[in-house]
């Protein structure tokens, strides 16, 4: 790191001492090298060498080239995301039953583990749809309605699903999704 520090430092003197400007008297601009000369010589005793210039001082914070990079946007996760439902890509796996005459078909879908779920009921009356979670779900069908919710990803277990308050089916967690 240190040499590198030297190198560029080295470079830039070299920029300034070449200047820039046409040989034709056109200006120019340059810089001036301060160099330290020797002592006039004399014959009263050794004479000690000095360098013809001294050496560049190191590089400070500001010599050092630098770039920018943009920082990647920042997103505030929905509720869902947050509890483990669907990640980073708005995952969800459907969920749709039908209900007529107060029959759920299918009886039972199994979905995956921990992914988003979204389920949906139409039906031909109106009924009250919950589906039996630590924090149970519920949808109000109206008839002749499609009624949905999306909810975060469940634990593997088999939760059931009550119409107008009666056992009608039920959701399988933790297995290949389908009916």
């Amino acid at each position: 790191m240190r040499a590198r520090q030297i190198s560029l430092a080295t470079l830039a003197a070299a920029a300034l001492i070449a200047g820039c400007g046409d040989d034709d008297g056109g200006s120019s601009t340059t810089a001036a090298v301060q160099t330290t000369q020797p002592p006039p010589a004399t014959t009263t005793g050794p004479v000690a060498s000095t360098p013809d210039a001294t050496p560049p001082p190191p590089p400070t914070v500001t010599d050092i080239p630098t770039s920018t990079v943009p920082s990647p946007p920042t997103t505030t996760p929905t509720p869902q995301e947050e509890q483990g439902g669907g990640g980073e890509q708005a995952i969800r796996v459907p969920a749709v039953f039908a209900l007529r005459g107060g029959r759920l078909t299918p009886p039972r879908i199994t979905v995956p583990a921990r992914l988003a779920i979204e389920l949906s009921v139409s039906s031909d009356a109106a009924h009250a749809v919950e589906l039996m979670t630590p924090e149970p779900q519920t949808l109000e069908v109206a008839a002749g309605a499609t009624e949905s919710l999306r909810m975060p990803g469940l634990r593997a277990g088999s939760y059931t699903i009550t119409v107008d308050g009666q056992e009608a089916g039920e959701l399988i967690v933790g297995g290949e999704a389908g009916p």
